[in-house]
């Protein structure tokens, strides 16, 4: 199909139209608004020059590459028409764009203007929930200093995800002198160690298969391989090793961590494995304490 079958199309189809999705700076619009308007589109911003506003819509959706098209009405009082509203978020080049299809429909239902404005505020209201209860669904399961999945989410995948899956692999972290550190340099100084240390595990997880990690504690953080193999969780272990080796180069605070590891190639109760890992991580934190002991002899 030649470029001049879909201009043609195009005349066909009622209003599309591309916007920069930050700015909401018109980039492209089909022969509809040019001939309906009588004025370029072009450049202009979207509010201004396709509903004559002075201001931003309030009700123009707040949407995201994830929420695929969505779908919405718009009554335009002065024609006293329905317009039903298409939106797909997408990028391209790095900048986040809106593509937009408006098709008009007449007010069969003869619904006032007060009656369009109450479903306006109403569609508004829906929406703050919706966003409201996404944040509140993320502060159930993430942690808030480090960013990290965190207790609540961790309980949640031992006794759902980690049941009964093979080669299941548990590392168990303790980040040394955490407290010593927040009454010397004061809770900041803490709160750097902690970040760093989940900065760390997020390197690492991107690198393996069916991982996660997860602060479970105020100093204790746990990376869990699934249907892995003990080779890979070694591997982990020692990419976490040279990974904080870098980072505590040239640092203000060094971000001392004891490391337990613990591996099941057979389905079996993940807690257990994870108390094993615990188990291990406490021995290797005693041997840093008599290592440590030792150079004062």
């Amino acid at each position: 199909m030649t470029n001049e079958w879909y201009e043609e199309l195009l005349r066909c189809a009622e209003g599309m139209y591309v916007m920069k999705e930050e700015s909401k700076e018109i980039v492209w619009v089909n022969r509809f608004f040019t001939d309906a308007l009588k004025t370029p589109c072009v450049g202009e911003l979207c509010w201004k020059v396709l509903l004559r506003r002075e201001t931003p819509c309030p009700f123009c959706p707040r949407l995201s590459e994830q929420d695929g098209v969505y779908v919405w009405d718009y009554y335009e009082p002065n024609s006293k028409r329905w317009m039903k509203v298409k939106h797909l978020v997408f990028r391209r080049d790095g900048v986040l764009y809106r593509a937009g299809n408006i098709n008009m429909i007449d007010d069969v239902m003869h619904l006032n203007y007060e009656t369009v404005q109450e479903i306006s505020m109403l569609q508004t209201v829906l929406a703050k929930n919706r966003d409201e209860m996404t944040s509140l669904t993320k502060e159930a399961i993430y942690d808030a200093l480090t960013g990290l999945l965190n207790r609540n989410c961790f309980k949640m995948d031992l006794e759902r995800e980690y049941v009964n899956v093979p080669g299941l692999g548990i590392l168990y972290f303790d980040l040394n002198n955490l407290k010593a550190t927040n009454d010397k340099y004061r809770h900041a100084a803490g709160d750097v160690l902690l970040r760093r240390l989940a900065d760390v595990l997020r390197l690492v997880c991107a690198q393996a298969q069916h991982a996660k990690c997860y602060r479970v504690g105020g100093d204790e953080f746990v990376l869990v391989l699934s249907r892995s193999t003990k080779e890979t969780l070694k591997r982990c272990a020692k990419m976490f090793d040279g990974y904080m080796d870098n980072y505590n180069r040239n640092q203000t605070y060094f971000c001392s961590v004891a490391m337990g590891q613990a591996f099941s190639q057979d389905p079996c109760d993940p807690e257990l494995l994870v108390s094993k890992a615990d188990d291990d991580m406490y021995y290797c934190k005693q041997k840093m304490k008599e290592k440590i002991q030792e150079r004062f002899l």
